[in-house]
């Protein structure tokens, strides 16, 4: 499981997700259980070095005998060979034609988000965020979900929390009314409109959606703390901002090496 937000407003895109990697096994009534979790898996990625796009991912941490890590950073090393200009809607379709070939039905539910600036003439100045989800290997096209929305965010893996502190209620919501009740159509959308917490304006500072996007990620952790079973959200907030003339930037980010004994990675590697 894992906790993965994209927030865009005004200034940018901010990205955070935590860093828990579960490992499943099925038990003897068919069941998938948590044999263990380990707490510094990396789930966002910048896709080319020094430019406004990267990606993130939620669900499993895995295909074939490859971490979506290894994945992300193939993929990377593919695309900085090309030369010339970008859309991120390109990229999107080429990574999610690059995993189409790579992932099979056995494989697991597995989410992921390209986003950030085009660099193409008159079509950067406004932030894509673009969704692919795979289930059972199959996945439609990638999938714009900001369009014309100035302010933004989605969270994904580990919804619950978030889902009740900004919307105001929880995701199985829906399920629980229609199982129990006689369910309106519009319910639904008059809950949704009469709960859900303002989330600012579109002029809020990056700085301030960094905080914000934090501290969503940290009550998520928090309290897959404190509930029954595995926590399965986990381990450090690592966080990254794309902006139009910053490009890509990382806020906080782990490593598994110390980077005052590897300079030479710290200089090549810092903005990956």
């Amino acid at each position: 499981m894992t906790i993965a937000i994209v927030m865009r407003v005004n200034d940018g895109l901010v990205l955070a997700t935590d860093s828990a990697s579960a490992i499943m096994l099925r038990d003897e009534h068919g069941d998938d259980v948590v044999y263990h979790v380990y707490n510094h898996a990396d789930k966002i990625f910048n896709l080319k070095k020094g430019k406004s796009i990267a990606c993130m991912t939620w669900g499993c941490g895995s295909l074939t005998d490859k971490s979506i890590s290894t994945i992300a950073k193939d993929f990377r090393e593919e695309i900085m060979k090309e030369i010339g200009n970008f859309s991120v809607e390109d990229i999107a379709n080429e990574f999610k034609e690059y995993i189409d070939n790579i992932i099979s039905e056995d494989d697991g539910d597995i989410g992921f988000i390209i986003c950030g600036y085009s660099n193409l003439e008159k079509e950067g100045d406004f932030p894509e965020v673009y969704e692919i989800h795979y289930i059972d290997g199959e996945s439609d096209n990638p999938k714009l979900i900001n369009e014309g929305q100035p302010i933004f965010i989605n969270w994904y893996g580990e919804t619950r929390y978030i889902s009740r502190l900004i919307l105001g209620f929880d995701p199985y919501l829906e399920t629980l009314l229609k199982d129990n009740s006689d369910f309106e159509d519009n319910l639904m959308e008059s809950i949704k409109n009469n709960l859900s917490l303002p989330l600012g304006v579109p002029s809020m500072p990056i700085q301030d959606a960094i905080e914000f996007v934090e501290t969503l990620a940290y009550i998520t952790i928090q309290m897959s703390k404190f509930v029954p079973g595995a926590q399965v959200v986990a381990g450090d907030i690592d966080i990254a901002v794309i902006t139009k003339h910053e490009k890509f930037k990382w806020i906080n980010r782990k490593h598994y090496y110390n980077k005052k004994l590897n300079p030479i990675v710290r200089e090549e590697y810092d903005e990956l």
